[in-house]
């Protein structure tokens, strides 16, 4: 039996059973979205590779911890664990270096670079309640400025889809997604201001 023909989820659910060929399989094809991922935060004192080990160990900690009972796909949940790793990465770089920066925000608007930022595992529930009220104002806010075809975009992006899946679902062209994603993330950038 071929694995690389097998989908994320059977894959992991081999991989728990101590397949090292699964689970070689798994990090070979999340390597090149945890290298894409890599290059939207800056490590003080480190390099991207550095980043890029930290997100191949969080493919790992995502093939432990999934639970296929409780969640439909993978992929969304090992890029929350990705970036999860490198922000904690990212963290405890600043806290060595006493840097004046505080936190890292992702230069990639996905779903991670909302949910993931505001949600953060060791937070206590009251101020996981209160964050998650916060992503609710900022998805709406969001969601005011684009026009009807930038919301369905971010809706995809919201489930964690990339821009080729994107084009496929809304039977749209990967340039118009990818158009649309970077007219996104301009708009969202102003917010910040």
């Amino acid at each position: 039996m071929s694995l690389s023909n097998q989908s994320d989820e059977k894959l992991v659910s081999l991989a728990k059973e101590n397949d090292k060929e699964a689970t070689d399989v798994l990090l070979l094809r999340y390597s090149e979205i945890v290298k894409r991922l890599a290059g939207s935060y800056f490590l003080v004192g480190g390099e991207k590779d550095d980043l890029v080990q930290e997100g191949l160990l969080g493919v790992l900690d995502a093939i432990r911890a999934y639970d296929g009972k409780k969640m439909d796909r993978f992929y969304p949940f090992a890029k929350l664990c990705i970036n999860r790793k490198m922000i904690k990465a990212i963290d405890s770089s600043n806290e060595k270096k006493n840097s004046p920066l505080n936190s890292a925000i992702s230069l990639d608007l996905e779903i991670d670079s909302i949910n993931d930022y505001l949600l953060d595992e060791f937070m206590d529930p009251e101020r996981l309640l209160l964050d998650k009220e916060n992503e609710k104002k900022v998805r709406s806010m969001i969601l005011k400025m684009l026009s009807p075809f930038e919301q369905q975009v971010f809706s995809q992006m919201i489930l964690g889809y990339d821009y080729i899946q994107i084009a496929d679902i809304l039977d749209k062209s990967p340039k118009s997604i990818d158009n649309a994603i970077q007219r996104i993330r301009s708009k969202v950038k102003s917010l910040r201001k």
